[in-house]
């Protein structure tokens, strides 16, 4: 994120620790090759170099190697909402970013050359998070958000913001049904999609996706909270 020559990797200590978080555990290690001073000493040199503006930064580790991949972060925000397909799928490992590879490729792939925006996984009936993103559901004021996904990093700013400001979480996704489940609104979180309202979901029928209240209002608090980071991290 940034503004003009002041920039700043959003979020990146809480990066830093889910990737740390998930080298240990997929490999049975104890403690990263790569600080953390060194990684944001790392990341602060690719946003020198790379003028694109603005900017995501693709972060693959091994166990003894890491690569950062630098490109376009084209605008994502919709007003009129994205439209995404659903599919089963299973996480193996809950705890950790990561399914099977080929999967999760297969499944976004297979999305965006059918037109979707994003492929939304399915498991037991709920949909539980996107290939790429988390999903949070709106139904009567209250903001659902399912355990059963790998909690985002900017998925979990927005549900702290929101109980700040009064928005009732729910912990705990809606269940599909047959006639289709009704929602308020639907929306996409996530660090290069910030968030990302939804026009439509297989399976569900939402009726606000022209108002959209409650995504409106946190789009605000995010921003004001991009803001404050920007701020206090900015270079």
């Amino acid at each position: 994120v940034g503004e003009g020559n002041r920039r700043a990797a959003l979020f990146l200590d809480e990066h830093y620790n889910r990737l740390r978080q998930t080298l240990e555990s997929l490999y049975r290690v104890n403690g990263f090759f790569v600080s953390l001073k060194q990684f944001r000493r790392r990341i602060e040199q690719v946003l020198g170099d790379c003028k694109l503006h603005p900017l995501k930064i693709k972060v693959v580790a091994t166990r003894q190697n890491m690569v950062m991949v630098p490109s376009h972060l084209k605008e994502r925000r919709g007003d009129d909402g994205v439209v995404v397909m659903g599919k089963m799928l299973l996480r193996e490992h809950p705890e950790l970013k990561m399914f099977r590879r080929d999967d999760l490729d297969l499944a976004y792939r297979y999305a965006q050359s059918e037109g979707f925006y994003e492929c939304l996984i399915r498991t037991q009936g709920q949909y539980t998070e996107g290939t790429k993103t988390n999903v949070l559901f709106v139904k009567d004021g209250v903001l659902f958000w399912c355990p059963r996904g790998l909690p985002g990093i900017t998925q979990s700013h927005i549900l702290e913001s929101a109980i700040k400001n009064g928005i009732r979480v729910k912990d705990g996704s809606l269940q599909l049904s047959n006639p289709a489940m009704t929602v308020d609104e639907v929306f996409l979180t996530g660090t290069s999609d910030l968030i990302t309202p939804v026009q439509s979901v297989p399976g569900i029928r939402i009726l606000k996706t022209m108002q959209r209240p409650v995504t409106k209002k946190l789009i605000e608090l995010l921003d004001w909270d991009i803001a404050a980071y920007l701020l206090d991290h900015a270079a």
